[in-house]
């Protein structure tokens, strides 16, 4: 209000469903923008990756490029839907241009689901590495991270299913976001996205290509 902005746009996250530290302060902070008097649009993204992303997806490449054992919490089938950073990039740009979609709350996710498993196979495909899953009981993983001071909340936040609708944020934007599969694909086929250090340099969509 001090400055006159006219509008903000909040990053929140899809964490906002689940009980945790991170989506409580996702919570808090939603509560503070609705409660600010100014026009608003809050988007809840999904687990992201793209362009100098380090953590996440990233993280399990180089997990996976390293070993040939890949250690899973639980059985491996829940559910994400990981959102590809341009396609964020893209709805950003649109409300910015289009005034009549204020005080709306959106969901955002990649236009497919995959298992914890799927996706380390995904990735395991295309760096040819025929790695081994083994899966551990969600409480004697806890147990060893806590021996090294790890925080065992990853473990919790790994398991549970995190997907959710994008329904209306299509309804209004006509939202098509590309799927996992493709996003891996680009990742590995299209440029050379594996750098050094783990960095996910993600440069074949642009605003061009929307």
């Amino acid at each position: 209000k001090k400055n006159k902005v006219n509008k903000i746009i909040y990053i929140s996250s899809l964490d906002i469903k689940f009980n945790t530290n991170y989506g409580i302060s996702k919570k808090i902070a939603e509560e503070i923008v609705k409660n600010s008097g100014l026009e608003y649009v809050i988007l809840r993204p999904s687990l992201m990756y793209g362009e100098n992303f380090k953590k996440g997806i990233p993280e399990l490449i180089n997990l996976i490029k390293k070993s040939f054992i890949i250690p899973v919490p639980g059985n491996g089938k829940n559910l994400f839907c990981p959102l590809y950073v341009n396609d964020l990039n893209l709805i950003i740009y649109q409300i910015i241009d289009k005034n009549k979609f204020n005080k709306k709350t959106y969901f955002i996710c990649g236009n497919s689901e995959i298992s914890m498993n799927n996706l380390i196979d995904l990735i395991d495909l295309y760096l040819n590495k025929n790695i081994t899953k083994i899966h551990f009981p969600v409480v004697l993983m806890k147990k060893v991270l806590n021996l090294f001071g790890i925080n065992i909340n990853m473990i919790d936040n790994a398991c549970i299913n995190k997907t959710e609708s994008n329904n209306e944020i299509k309804k209004d934007f006509n939202f098509n976001p590309i799927g996992i599969e493709n996003g891996v694909r680009m990742f590995f086929k299209e440029n050379e996205f594996l750098r050094a250090k783990g960095i996910w340099k993600d440069q074949s969509r642009n605003e061009k290509n929307y």
